[in-house]
């Protein structure tokens, strides 16, 4: 295989924005390019199906990869698949706890890893290494040992780079931005809201409509 892996723990049909953009990554690679591992979830061989990429899910609850069993079951898992299919890179879809296992992969299999980077994970980190110096070294670890880190917006990258500054690591260049994209089949302007005005009383009225995780 030359293509990559994509180590998730918020991954369709879990809710929320970033199982929605692993989703998407999932759904959009080119056959035979990408494999996911991730946990079990209510519903996902149903949802699995309509995905182009192979998921390969470990026989444990995606709830529970966060705990020290979970973690290690999942590398050891990844290790296995990287092993097997010789990917060119592995890719975290968060930090913790999917950078994890693709630092343990990486020091057994050379393998390099990338990891996404999200505002909230940034800033628990922040508090975190602040309170405590186990997490710090465990935080210093897992980006430090990182090939590239892929922040979500320009303000996500800052924050990367300052906490970065914090946990004394260099970023050498290493910080990209990719921000999120948005469909155009659903999103697109020249929509007719006139069914929605109706809908909930709001012709001839002004209204406000605020929205995350569109663009």
């Amino acid at each position: 295989m030359s293509g990559q892996l994509l180590l998730v723990h918020d991954f369709p049909p879990m809710g929320g924005g970033i199982a929605r953009w692993m989703g998407e990554l999932a759904r959009r690679s080119t056959p035979g390019s990408l494999v996911v591992s991730t946990g079990q979830y209510p519903g996902s061989e149903e949802a699995d199906r309509l995905l182009r990429s192979p998921i390969d899910r470990l026989p444990v609850p995606a709830t529970r990869l966060r705990t020290l069993q979970g973690t290690w079951r999942w590398s050891r898992r990844v290790e296995t698949l990287a092993r097997r299919l010789s990917p060119d890179f592995i890719w975290c879809g968060n930090l913790k706890p999917a950078a994890y296992p693709a630092r343990w992969t990486r020091m057994r299999t050379g393998i390099p890893y990338g990891i996404f980077l999200h505002g909230g994970d940034l800033l628990i980190l922040r508090r975190q290494s602040e309170r405590s110096m186990v997490k710090r070294r465990t935080a210093r670890g897992l980006l430090q040992s990182a090939s590239v880190l892929v922040a979500n917006s320009s303000w996500t990258a800052a924050l990367c780079r300052a906490v970065l500054e914090q946990l004394g690591i260099a970023e050498k260049d290493r910080v990209r931005t990719v921000p999120l994209g948005a469909d155009p089949g659903v999103f697109h302007p020249g929509i007719d809201s006139s069914e929605v005005r109706r809908r909930y009383g709001l012709e001839h009225r002004r209204w406000l409509l605020s929205v995350v995780r569109v663009t």
